[in-house]
């Protein structure tokens, strides 16, 4: 899978435009071959910072949307004033997916920096039984590894989980303190994780509805 991450800053009062704009993209990128779903997340730090999660069968499938009329038809329909700043994107390679049977809208992002390239095979190994860990504990939606196309000794991880307790109860649980038992010291730095909730998901197929799942 191929994955655009995208952080947009809202101007104050214009968020939920932002909302119904994304969501107006992904119901004509799923028109194209290849597109998977999306996912917008509210960040639980602010009301105005948001990330769009787009996943592609391929990096051809969304360069495919980049040239298609239903990208400039959403080009050509951006609002003057809606962000705060230029939103930025990554363009990153699916490493890893790993799935639970939990359902929930929390979402983790957090980024690695491998210390080089030659602990990559002994990186996704250990992130594997990690992810074995998480899911044996349960509530897990899904844990997910992107790389970094510009930068491949960056990974980008998103958990997606029933909830931030459960999260938590995780994260400071004797199985996850076990596992980091086992990670060699200077394998990889961990940046900040952020917080977000899915507010709005697109799938691929065009018979379920946009599922709006924030609060009104």
């Amino acid at each position: 899978m191929y994955l655009n991450y995208e952080v947009l800053p809202a101007n104050r009062g214009r968020h939920f435009d932002v909302e119904e704009r994304l969501v107006s993209g992904f119901v004509l990128a799923r028109r194209l071959p290849g597109f998977v779903e999306a996912q917008v997340g509210k960040y639980l730090g602010s009301s105005t910072l948001y990330i769009a999660v787009r996943r592609w069968q391929d990096k051809a499938s969304f360069e495919g949307w980049g040239k298609s009329a239903e990208r400039q038809q959403y080009a050509a329909a951006r609002p003057a004033g809606l962000y705060a700043s230029e939103p930025k994107h990554w363009f990153l390679d699916e490493v890893l997916d790993s799935r639970g049977d939990g359902q929930g809208n929390f979402v983790v992002s957090t980024e690695f920096t491998l210390a080089g390239p030659a602990r990559w095979d002994e990186f996704l190994a250990l992130r594997r039984d990690h992810d074995r860990v998480c899911v044996e504990f349960g509530g897990i939606v899904s844990l997910r590894h992107y790389r970094d196309t510009a930068d491949p000794a960056k990974v980008r991880f998103l958990t997606r989980c029933r909830s931030r307790s459960d999260y938590e109860r995780l994260t400071a649980g004797p199985e996850i303190a076990a596992w980091r038992s086992r990670v060699p010291d200077g394998m990889f730095a961990i940046g900040d994780s952020q917080f977000f909730e899915v507010v709005r998901e697109v799938s691929a197929c065009p018979l379920r509805p946009v599922t709006n799942l924030g609060s009104p």
